[in-house]
């Protein structure tokens, strides 16, 4: 196939490190580096000073404060390194939709493999999501045979399964899947570049999504596409959690899937914010406890606060004490714990204290988790 790409004008980068090291790479929006700043401190904060962590953000409108601000987070740390490369000469030959809740962004991964074609293979993730392992065991898989290694979508399969819906059907039909059960979510995956690079993959992908429309963007695209040429790896390198919306449909799941759902969020290498409910809008959600004690650690803790109360449209019904219950969730979960402990052990007068204690700390996060509802 005779590609859109010219490969003369297009910047490619070289490795930092000679070996031992990790590639990763990110698509991030101006908007979205508060975000992913968190992203950043939770591979950081996982990482071993064994090896080095080579990371590339895509993107095409991160302003120069912002990135040095993102410079000086991993600044003190020798065995990172972190730059940015703007991927547009290669995304603006192609004519890409995208639905009015995606962006343009969602298309970068897709340019990885020919940027990074000095890279043997790279992980590609969203911003989304935290880890709570080290990648270095991730980019340790061996990619001999195959063009991308991602996790089973679990979640998935309470969509499918679910009988007011149509994601079977679409599955089926617009995807051409040969089994429902094996689409995988991309918002982590391990790409071998020679592969894409040797078969053109990553422009017969474009034209492919400059041509059809599909519910999920790329992420529909590769799965109808690799279908025989993809290596599972292990679900808990990918964990959704369970927002609003999934809650309403997870009892769909076939009973081994949600047996191997439950496990997973026990064990969690990579929390995946998936869907339309985030932390950083709602502290309350599933699993944002790990997100915010990674959020306190970052540049922009007080911006994304900001922005989480601007948030709120009925200001003038969250009083300041609301607030504080929502930015200091975290704290208060652990308080609440503690309580709860003493109020068990102890006797007496300092157990009806900490009885009372827990009582008051209980209501604090009931209080944070329905401040959304005021929307």
């Amino acid at each position: 196939m005779e590609s859109n790409v010219d490969c003369n004008t297009i910047e490619v980068l070289e490795p930092v490190w000679k070996d031992n090291y990790v590639a990763i790479a990110m698509s991030s929006s101006n908007e979205y580096v508060p975000y992913l700043s968190v992203c950043l401190q939770s591979l950081i904060h996982n990482s071993s000073s064994e090896h080095n962590y080579d990371i590339i953000i895509f993107e095409r409108n991160i302003g120069d404060k912002d990135k040095s601000k993102l410079y000086k987070q991993v600044s003190a740390y020798m065995n990172i390194s972190l730059r940015f490369i703007n991927p547009m000469n290669i995304i603006s030959k192609y004519n890409l939709k995208f639905h009015s809740r995606y962006n343009l962004e969602c298309y970068f991964r897709l340019t990885a493999p020919i940027i990074l074609k000095n890279y043997s293979k790279v992980i590609y993730t969203d911003v989304d999501l935290v880890f709570n392992a080290d990648i270095y065991d991730l980019y340790s898989i061996n990619l001999e045979g195959y063009s991308i290694a991602a996790c089973q979508d679990l979640m998935w399969h309470a969509f499918i399964n679910n009988p007011l819906a149509d994601w079977a059907k679409y599955g089926t039909e617009q995807l051409a899947l040969n089994d429902l059960y094996k689409y995988f979510n991309t918002g982590v995956m391990l790409i071998n570049t020679n592969e894409f690079n040797i078969n053109n993959y990553s422009c017969i992908l474009l034209d492919l999504l400059e041509k059809k429309q599909y519910r999920i963007l790329e992420q529909d695209a590769l799965n109808s596409f690799f279908q025989s040429n993809i290596k599972y790896i292990a679900t808990t390198w990918n964990v959704p959690i369970v927002n609003n919306i999934y809650a309403k449909i997870i009892d769909f799941m076939p009973p081994k899937t949600r047996q191997q759902y439950s496990h997973d969020r026990d064990n969690a290498k990579i929390v995946h914010y998936a869907g339309r409910g985030k932390p950083w809008n709602n502290p309350g959600e599933d699993l944002a406890y790990l997100w915010w004690q990674y959020a306190r650690r970052t540049p922009y803790y007080e911006i994304i606060l900001q922005r989480m109360f601007a948030g709120i449209k009925n200001k003038s019904a969250l009083s300041k004490e609301d607030f504080a219950c929502v930015s200091s969730y975290r704290k208060n979960v652990l308080a609440y714990w503690r309580y709860k402990l003493f109020s068990k052990i102890m006797l007496g007068k300092k157990r009806e204290h900490y009885e009372a204690k827990r009582i008051l700390w209980k209501e604090k996060l009931k209080r944070a988790e329905k401040i959304r509802g005021l929307n």
